[in-house]
């Protein structure tokens, strides 16, 4: 991925990194499958090493632009769990 190399240089430039912070929604599109991927990516890259803190913005149950958007939030949240060390909904 680009964006982990991007991430990789940003993360090797900084003194003293403590981990990262990502902010996605989670009803489809790039948040969801994207957001996840990076979550996993930075699990397997940096481990126990580093935090890794999810912002998420999770679907309205009354709003939906979409009618796949409670199924995408249901399949990011268990990647969520899995590789984020703090969410934030």
């Amino acid at each position: 991925l680009a964006i982990m190399d991007r991430a990789r240089i940003l993360a090797e430039s900084c003194d003293c990194l403590d981990g990262f912070v990502m902010q996605h929604a989670c009803a489809g599109g790039a948040g969801s499958g994207l957001g996840a991927l990076l979550l996993e990516q930075l699990k397997i890259e940096y481990g126990k090493q580093k935090n890794r803190v999810a912002t998420t913005i999770w679907p309205s149950p009354h709003r939906a632009s979409s009618v796949v958007e409670p199924f995408n939030a249901v399949l990011c949240s268990s990647i969520l769990a899995d590789c984020a060390t703090s969410i934030m909904l």
